[in-house]
């Protein structure tokens, strides 16, 4: 017999995993925890992943900010919001800057510096 509750409970947590992405030409679906981070750009956001190809959002980084679990997203910047799952290491010199497992170097802004620690620290002890 099929239990219908958990069928119910599994496409939930699948949708949890799961945003709409809306673009110039379309929506396309992507996965949240393959994203390293998303950067703003003029008039629209980019969102990197590690094994595919940037895809383009025209809504606000704010947006996303909102959207994204706030556990695991933390926008460290104005124009920078990054997945502590990705994260390798954190400078917390002066100018503070989040180095992510593929690489990337992106600068905290300094009044998010202690809040993002805090919430990196969080994400980890759960």
């Amino acid at each position: 017999s099929i239990n219908f509750h958990h069928i119910n409970y599994l496409e939930q947590n699948a949708r949890l995993n799961e945003i709409m992405l809306t673009g110039r030409h379309g929506k396309t679906m992507i996965h949240i925890d393959q994203v390293t981070h998303i950067e703003s750009r003029r008039d629209h956001v980019v969102f990197c992943f590690d094994d595919q190809r940037p895809r383009i959002s025209t809504q606000s980084l704010s947006f996303y900010e909102h959207l994204l679990p706030a556990h695991q997203f933390f926008r460290i910047h104005k124009s920078y919001i990054v997945n502590c799952a990705k994260v390798q290491h954190i400078e917390t010199g002066r100018c503070g800057r989040v180095v992510l497992k593929n690489g990337i170097s992106l600068q905290i802004a300094a009044r998010r510096k202690t809040a993002f620690i805090a919430a990196f620290n969080q994400f980890y002890q759960k």
